[in-house]
């Protein structure tokens, strides 16, 4: 093994002071993988996992892949050292080898077993990242550096932008790129949507050299830009500066008006949808709400190891072990992982799946958990008969709402999915008759958690919409219906009783029109047989109606399964 990756290793353990946990059974485990020797570093995209090892006798450091519910590792790689860079992303992996005749960036689809070759250049200026089937990375040539793009479904290769010196990024989320660079007589942070191809964005200029973090999500960018060592001219030491940029409204505002000095972005990613970690001069870790602005102290010392806008990761010593901890940001408590006599180091966190190494010495494994699975049992719930865990927002929306009447059992664990409307990745869940959606920038709202247009997306798959029924009415003259003239249809009888049963929890009293609505959508269509169905069903925005006369009340309309049928299930 190279001296490096141990050396990398011992270093991280010990900068970390030891903590006083106890000893606890780890969390259940999915997938657990041996490896012969510690691994340098490790990814999950909550599908499969990538990770960086020793290559098995050799003395060099190769790349894997491995499918989180089962089957052999797969070399991807040889010949990489312990800083060559890899992303993974839907199925997709990328990586950077050096070879004799330059950088060569390479893909492959995890799912397909299928092969690219992105790119190959005298030298690497920016790291390759991928999200959401598009790659990004930056190469050094003759000219200066050069920030490139690759969408997967069409393989075309896009500039975005060139300069005599990348600084930092590129970086990746939703429809965004980010960048620093130095133009020679100025140094500025870039944006720039890569869905629309819009001209580059100049978000600022950058006061010191260069931002030592720099971090995107969704709707944020964040950067800490570094001073110089030494004081100012006044003789006062510069101190550290850092930044969020809203990429919706344009906007940047700095923590130090509101924290003081020696606010730095922590952890990996430290910048989420609606919140932010935050380090102050190395001895506190805080989230911010991005909304409120509200500040929540984080009980640990021993700095972050992984973070989503859901969940904080920390390793901690713990008489010669090494403790796995979680803290439930929307909970305000502390779990946790994996607390033995045993090293449990590295996590990474990818649509809510952990994995992490367990182990510095021979046996040494890769384990594969579900972070529900691993949180405390008053917040979350597992179905034995699906195999799959409800918690946090979703299990409270789930139970507010209806709860298995209405939306059946989870049928998958949180992922995330990007949204085919706004572009945007969110964390989604799968259940029997619906698709939750998070949205953590509407936290404490009623539109934290949105349904799918479940209703609307079967009709048009099934290619119903052609059926008289989905034409207009004129307001119907009878009693006993409702009548929305947003989509010219009517609700009435037995479907108006079975809509007006169940809403999304608006705190009306009751059960509202608008929380139905909110729950169900306006009706599509009037009632019709569906000639797959054999059934009469009346159509929704987010809902499918199938009547049961021969069942008793209230069991003749049912909420049909468009969620297992969406999800192929």
């Amino acid at each position: 093994m190279k001296k490096s990756l141990v050396l990398a290793i011992v270093a991280a353990l010990f900068m970390i002071p030891a903590g006083a946990a106890q000893a606890q059974q780890p969390a259940p485990t999915l997938r657990e993988i041996s490896v012969s020797s510690p691994i340098a570093s490790v990814q999950t995209d909550g599908i499969f996992m990538l990770y960086l090892s020793q290559t098995q006798g050799g003395a060099d450091l190769s790349l894997y892949a491995a499918n989180i519910v089962g089957g052999d590792p797969i070399l991807l790689e040889t010949g990489l050292a312990i800083d060559s860079p890899f992303s993974i992303d839907g199925g997709i992996a990328v990586w950077a080898v050096q070879k004799p005749d330059g950088v060569h960036i390479s893909a492959r689809d995890l799912r397909s077993g299928a092969s690219f070759a992105i790119s190959t250049s005298p030298k690497l200026a920016g790291a390759p990242k991928i999200q959401g089937g598009r790659v990004v990375w930056g190469e050094l040539r003759d000219d200066g550096a050069h920030v490139l793009t690759r969408t997967f479904t069409s393989g075309q290769v896009t500039e975005l932008d060139s300069g005599a010196r990348l600084l930092n990024g590129p970086i990746i989320w939703g429809d965004y790129a980010a960048w620093a660079i130095d133009r020679g007589d100025v140094r500025q942070i870039i944006r720039r949507n890569i869905r629309s191809m819009d001209a580059p964005q100049v978000i600022t200029s950058l006061e010191f050299t260069a931002p030592s973090i720099f971090m995107l999500s969704n709707t944020h960018l964040g950067w800490t830009d570094f001073p110089p060592l030494g004081p100012s001219s006044s003789g006062q030491p510069l101190a550290n500066k850092t930044y969020i940029h809203d990429l919706r409204s344009g906007q940047t505002r700095s923590f130090e008006e509101q924290f003081g000095p020696g606010i730095t972005l922590a952890g990996s990613p430290a910048v989420g949808a609606a919140s932010v970690v935050l380090e102050q001069y190395a001895s506190s870790i805080a989230v911010v709400n991005l909304q409120t602005g509200k500040r929540t102290d984080i009980p640990t010392t021993h700095g972050i190891s992984s973070y989503t806008d859901r969940h904080i990761l920390s390793s901690e010593p713990r008489d010669g072990a090494i403790d796995l901890y979680g803290y439930d940001i929307q909970a305000q408590t502390r779990f946790s992982i994996a607390a033995d006599d045993r090293e449990n180091v590295m996590p990474s966190l990818g649509s809510g799946m952990l994995v992490y190494q367990h182990g510095l010495t021979s046996p040494i494994t890769i384990r594969a958990v579900q972070i529900a699975r691993a949180m405390p049992a008053e917040q979350s719930v597992y179905f034995p008969q699906t195999g799959h865990t409800l918690s946090g927002t979703f299990r409270s929306f789930w139970e507010r709402s209806g709860g298995l009447a209405t939306f059946g059992y989870p049928l998958t664990e949180e992922y995330a999915e990007r949204n085919a409307d706004t572009g945007q990745v969110y964390t989604v869940q799968i259940f029997e008759r619906q698709r939750f959606e998070l949205h953590p920038e509407n936290a404490g709202g009623p539109y934290e958690v949105l349904i799918g247009r479940m209703g609307a997306a079967d009709a048009q798959r099934r290619n119903l919409t052609a059926n008289v029924a989905f034409l207009p009415i004129d307001h119907p003259d009878e009693t006993g219906c409702l009548w929305f003239p947003e989509t010219g249809h009517s609700i009435c009888g037995s479907q108006l009783r079975y809509w007006r049963r169940a809403g999304v929890d608006l705190d009306d009293p009751g059960i509202s029109q608008r929380e139905s609505l909110a729950l169900y959508g306006l009706p599509l269509s009037q009632p019709f047989v569906d000639p797959q169905l054999a059934r009469t069903v009346q159509i929704f925005e987010r809902a499918r109606f199938e009547e049961f006369p021969e069942n008793p009340e209230p069991y003749t309309i049912q909420f049909g399964r468009l969620g297992a049928e969406s999800a192929g299930l």
